[in-house]
């Protein structure tokens, strides 16, 4: 019972994997290296101008030190988190039937997403050779196959079933996955490197990495091997970036204008983050203080059909700002990210974009602690909400349409829970006798 009692109590997780710890150690590096790279190096890259001066490098700098003050603040509360615990989950006889029903129905989504997705690469697999031959932006292969606003979207739901997958495995023992299951998550491995090498999304194979690593990990078996992670974890972006890059780009263009591979893919590598750092002081500097969330909520503007784009912003007489017109006078539609730490002071200015990091570090420091604690709400919605602070220094990953999917069915799920269970014991109270009845007889 003593190992039970420890699996289900809160867990002493790794350093790094604290909000708080993770954002400065990541942030505070590169924002630094933004702001010392000489112009030069952004004209190697195919870029005019550098944006980070001084002044926006340090309230970079403020608003990375906000986010993890609020983090921090939120983690070390000593009040127990709102949510149910896996543990009194675990002991439910429906339980165990809602996890596995659940990731099949999850699994069957995403499928059924990636085949209407990838059709026609299935139809001519010849495209994907083409592909991997460096022939793909030749051919215009990605105009070829195309997306379906509201329905390719549902290969998010990868996310949370590899999360499931993940909580059943290392943290319910009774409910790990069969072999056929095993399969499963197999498939869903090979579509996701498949949709890495078509549609040159890295992500999407580090949103199935990320999610089961932080739940193995939870609970390490070797702390001091654990604490170095994140050395371990930057080589081993450096090599699966590299790997990819060389089919994307590499083998069909850049082999001409670059002496060996590795100097192109070290230039490359550092490129994407300190260019994407960039652009975010220079939407500062050009469209700070907006007044309105465009990019905290990007993920409203983006809706189908442009019930943001179109109606509400005409309602509310906000204007969208043309990103890529930006792109094009004043960097690359190449390097065009716009880092996720400056995005909120974009939307509301210095003070409320400070203000609103702040508020945002508390809310992911109480996800932390609610993962930490084990509850069912902490365990599946930290594992993919651990990505967004990874990527602060790239992109806003947690406000775009790519992790509303995630959310929403997070939350789903941790409603269908409590409706559930809550249904099991209505019934179980129902059939056992209170004892003001019992031995009762009618008249």
């Amino acid at each position: 019972m003593k190992n039970a009692a420890d699996r289900y109590s809160p867990a002493r997780t790794p350093w790094w994997m604290a909000p708080h710890a993770l954002a400065p150690l990541i942030m505070l590096p590169l924002l630094t290296a933004a702001w010392i790279v000489p112009v030069q190096f952004h004209w190697e890259l195919g870029r005019f101008a550098k944006f980070m001066t001084f002044n926006l490098y340090l309230l970079g700098l403020g608003g990375v030190l906000f986010f993890a003050l609020g983090s921090f603040l939120a983690s070390a509360s000593t009040g127990d988190p709102a949510g149910r615990p896996l543990a009194t989950m675990a002991e439910s006889r429906v339980f165990p039937r809602f996890m596995t029903y659940t990731c099949w129905t999850l699994w069957a989504i995403s499928v059924a997403a990636y085949a209407i997705w990838f059709m026609p690469v299935a139809r001519n697999p010849s495209l994907l050779i083409a592909v991997l031959s460096g022939r793909g932006a030749e051919l215009g292969i990605r105009d070829m196959i195309g997306t379906i606003p509201g329905v390719t979207t549902l290969v998010q739901a990868q996310v949370v079933y590899v999360t499931l997958i993940g909580v059943r495995s290392f943290c319910l023992p009774s409910l790990r996955p069969n072999r056929l299951e095993f399969v499963a998550l197999l498939a869903i491995v090979f579509l996701a490197l498949i949709r890495n090498v078509i549609w040159s999304e890295r992500l999407a194979v580090i949103e199935i990495v990320i999610p089961l690593a932080i739940l193995y990990l939870r609970r390490p078996r070797f702390p001091r091997l654990t604490a170095l992670m994140p050395m371990f974890g930057a080589m081993g972006l450096f090599g699966f970036f590299s790997i990819f890059e060389y089919f994307r780009s590499w083998s069909a263009y850049y082999k001409y204008q670059y002496d060996n591979f590795f100097v192109f893919i070290l230039a490359r590598f550092s490129g994407y983050y300190i260019t994407a750092l960039d652009n975010g002081a220079g939407l500062v500097r050009d469209w700070g203080g907006i007044g309105a969330p465009l990019n905290t909520a990007e993920w409203y503007w983006q809706f189908p059909w442009e019930i943001g784009q179109t109606y509400m912003s005409k309602l509310l007489g906000l204007r969208i700002l043309d990103y890529n017109a930006w792109l094009f006078w004043n960097a690359t539609e190449e390097f065009n990210n716009p880092s996720g730490i400056y995005m909120p002071i974009v939307d509301f200015g210095p003070a409320g974009g400070l203000v609103f990091l702040f508020l945002f570090g508390l809310l992911t420091g109480y996800i932390y602690r609610s993962f930490v604690r084990g509850t069912f709400a902490g365990l599946i919605i930290f594992p993919s909400w651990f990505i967004g602070v990874l990527e602060l220094p790239r992109i806003h990953y947690l406000f775009n349409t790519r992790y509303f999917p995630i959310i929403m069915i997070c939350l789903a799920l941790i409603f269908l829970v409590s409706v559930v269970l809550g249904e099991e014991r209505w019934q179980s109270n129902v059939h056992t006798p209170s004892n003001e009845f019992r031995g009762h007889r009618p008249l």
